[in-house]
């Protein structure tokens, strides 16, 4: 009996080890992803559509509201790029969530506060939002925006 109660207590401490591993992984996962929504919401409010572009994978795709997904870099340079010539932004972002489902993929739910300055007449609009980010890990096992999808949560007029 004293031999099954050590091999046991062996198992649980090698088990519990594991965990932790797993957990610093998920941890470190969760840094890395909130690091890039960071960034993301520093280039949306700079209309840096080429730093936003350098955020998402290869074959990342933008869902924009009532449009076409833009799939791969050439086409969510191009939709960020005119996005930015109608409306600049000042917005802050609130992670909701991170789940980190697996190794190579994970998502965050997040809300958004803060205004929009119109290009065409310099109007000032109050923005509300919410958004579903899908990570994806890269080739160089970098988090990356794999898909992104946005509304508004603002009454419309």
């Amino acid at each position: 009996m004293m031999k099954f109660t050590k091999t046991l207590a062996a198992v649980s401490v090698v088990a519990a080890l594991g965990t932790g591993v797993a957990m610093a992984q998920t941890g470190e996962a969760e840094t890395q992803i909130i690091q890039v929504v960071d960034q993301y919401e520093a280039a949306l409010n700079a209309s840096n559509a080429a730093a936003i572009v350098q955020l998402y994978t290869i074959d990342g795709v933008f869902m924009p509201p009532n449009v076409p997904a833009q799939i791969g870099t050439d086409a969510l340079l191009a939709a960020y790029g005119g996005l930015f010539q109608t409306i600049s932004y000042n917005i802050d972002f609130a992670i909701d969530e991170v789940v980190v489902a697996s190794e190579n993929w994970a998502f965050v739910r997040s809300h958004t506060t803060g205004t929009g300055t119109l290009a065409v007449n310099g109007a000032t609009i109050p923005w509300g939002g919410q958004q579903l980010f899908v990570f994806g890990r890269d080739d160089n096992g970098e988090w990356k925006i794999a898909r992104y999808t946005f509304n508004s949560t603002l009454a419309a007029n």
